[in-house]
């Protein structure tokens, strides 16, 4: 190991002892309750923002601002070279921002405070500056986020650029990534039973390829007829053969 990330390692070592285990994570699920949940939590890292958490919605900000917080610290012990995996990690958040404030935007509402990125961002400083749909939109189309595509593809479509980063800066993370994304297009065909916007089967072929759309092309995939979706074991036999154990 190079001397430079000899102190990342050490901080990143103390950041993980008071991580939520496996063990941690069963009981928590198993829980019968929100405060039982909690009460298994509050001696690990997500303890000291649960002061406060009364819902469910709330409760799943904390730990997500917890995540975003030991990301921001760890981006500040690593070396310069490492910062584009911790950063395409915090996309997750900026995505989260984009979506609040597409929401915003579209029903005029408060909504919530944004994570607060640091510099972790990607191009929030650009796009919370948005005061339209529209202005968001071309913001969007004009950052790494890319084409938003339709409204109602938007949260998966950001989700998909996200895995595909996370996947390009850390390879070991591609087969999870993809596994994720098997997801989002097992819920768009089988439980929406929706056709997948153009945008987002672009955004999955190298994650998932084109069988799993019913496309009987290869260069511009079709969209799937909606009277003949796929079911679970057509879909699980039209993806790639790597995914077929996770």
């Amino acid at each position: 190991m190079r001397s430079d990330w000899v102190a990342a390692s050490v901080r990143a070592r103390s950041m993980a002892q008071r991580r939520a285990g496996a063990g941690t994570c069963r009981e928590t699920a198993a829980a019968p309750g929100l405060r039982a949940a909690l009460d298994h939590l509050a001696d690990t890292v997500y303890g000291r923002e649960f002061a406060f958490v009364h819902t469910l919605p709330e409760a799943h900000r904390a730990t997500r601002k917890t995540v975003l917080w030991q990301l921001r610290v760890l981006a500040g012990w690593i070396p310069a070279g490492g910062t584009r995996l911790v950063r395409a990690a915090a996309a997750a958040f900026e995505a989260d921002n984009i979506l609040d404030l597409d929401l915003r935007l579209r029903e005029n509402s408060g909504g919530t405070a944004p994570f607060d990125l640091g510099g972790l961002a990607t191009a929030w400083p650009r796009l919370q500056r948005a005061a339209t749909e529209d202005e968001l939109r071309a913001a969007l189309a004009a950052s790494p986020w890319g084409d938003p595509g339709p409204e109602s593809a938007l949260p998966d479509i950001l989700t998909v650029v996200w895995l595909r980063r996370l996947a390009a800066e850390a390879p070991a993370a591609r087969p999870w990534a993809a596994a994720a994304a098997a997801l989002i297009a097992a819920r768009i065909l089988l439980v929406e039973r929706a056709a997948p916007a153009p945008r987002l089967i672009t955004l999955l072929r190298p994650l998932l390829g084109t069988g799993w759309t019913g496309s009987r092309t290869t260069g511009s995939p079709d969209l799937p007829n909606l009277a003949s979706l796929p079911d679970l074991e057509n879909l699980h036999s039209a993806l790639p053969r790597q995914l077929h154990r996770h």
